[in-house]
């Protein structure tokens, strides 16, 4: 089964971590895997992206073809300009000529578009958001998606084992999504 493998990877990034860093979430997850829908999984991917980077806001988007969607977000906030859709080109912020392969983090990202390509769209620093990393979620060289993760403080370190971790768990979320028949893959707000 294909979400065994993206557990065991879980586990792997789970066993690089500091012994301070909290992992019961992680444990919960990988319990449950098998039990969520794809969309509970998506959700509690970034419920879980935000417990353990300390983070104010987390979204998941899913890539197919040349945009990015929305599909989980912490808190949840559907109405947020975090949650439109967005082409590939431009992503992340409006700095798409930028390709990352493992994280981008950007201390002040308060002048940086949330959804790139509308200049109509507020600043992440009129949402409130000093901070931002971009997560490139991967299987392969298939680029899935993105784990985007803001802070309303300055945020200027990270440790990339936790990217490791938080990579293994959106690819698997992201998997799971992109097998479900479309009516699952639909969130509704009844589900965040």
């Amino acid at each position: 089964m294909t979400s065994d493998l993206f557990v065991a990877a879980i586990e792997d990034a789970r066993s690089g971590m500091p012994p301070e860093q909290p992992s019961g979430g992680v444990d919960a997850l990988v319990r449950c895997v098998d039990d969520w829908t794809p969309v509970r999984l998506a959700q509690e991917c970034a419920t879980l992206a935000c417990e353990l980077a300390g983070a104010d806001q987390a979204v998941l988007y899913s890539r197919v073809a040349s945009v990015m969607t929305c599909v989980a977000m912490n808190p949840p906030h559907l109405e947020s300009p975090l949650a439109v859709e967005q082409f590939t080109e431009l992503f992340p912020w409006g700095i798409g000529a930028l390709r990352t392969s493992r994280f981008m983090l950007i201390d002040d990202a308060r002048t940086l578009e949330s959804a790139c390509g509308n200049s109509d769209s507020p600043r992440l620093g009129d949402l409130g958001f000093i901070s931002a990393l971009h997560l490139p979620l991967t299987a392969g060289n298939r680029p899935m998606g993105a784990l985007h993760l803001y802070w309303e403080t300055s945020h200027t370190d990270w440790d990339d084992r936790l990217g490791a971790l938080l990579r293994s768990v959106g690819v698997l979320a992201l998997d799971r999504l992109s097998t479900a028949s479309a009516p699952q893959h639909e969130i509704t707000v009844d589900e965040l």
